[in-house]
């Protein structure tokens, strides 16, 4: 996790020459369930953030033609950094807020969360079918914008609503 104000280093991940990466909202979780109704699924947030879902595309290109997991592709070091967590308590839960990423002071994406496919508390509710979840634990909830190809060296910074930074990454860019 990134702290509020930094920068969170992000070193190029080894084994890759096609890296991307999207902005997407993260929910934290903030208490135990398991089988949760989806109208209830709120219920089982404590905060959001914003965090950058990486993808090392080419390992994933072949894994996908050999019929095999993705596991290298998404998880490496480093593989999901993220923002500061929001708690509901202070912000609220989150239904229409703008949220887009910059990459060394150009817009590269740009959605609302409005726009997002299945609600949070939707979510929450199929991930609690296939697991259990567990207070401290979070999940990246995608949204329409669109995904970048990162490249050594460069800076990217996620904001939501009113032009507040949440998430800044060095060590890549599209």
């Amino acid at each position: 996790m990134v702290a509020p104000g930094a920068t969170g280093e992000f070193p190029y991940p080894s084994q890759t020459k096609n890296l991307h990466f999207e902005m997407e909202l993260v929910a934290a979780i903030g208490k135990q369930g398991k089988d949760i109704p989806a109208d209830k699924g709120l219920d089982y947030v404590y905060g959001y953030a914003l965090g950058l879902d990486m993808t090392r595309r080419d390992l994933q290109a072949e894994a996908k033609k050999l019929g095999r997991p993705w596991d290298t592709a998404k998880g490496f070091d480093r593989s999901a950094p993220i923002g500061p967590i929001h708690p509901v308590s202070k912000v609220g839960h989150l239904e229409k807020s703008a949220i887009w990423l910059t990459v060394n002071g150009e817009e590269k994406q740009r959605s609302d969360i409005s726009q997002l496919i299945w609600s949070v508390g939707e979510t929450v509710a199929y991930l609690s079918t296939l697991f259990e979840l567990f207070s401290r634990r979070s999940h990246l909830h995608r949204h329409a914008g669109g995904r970048r190809r990162g490249r050594e060296g460069r800076s990217a910074q996620g904001r939501r609503g009113r032009h507040r930074r949440i998430l800044r990454a060095r060590g890549l860019s599209p």
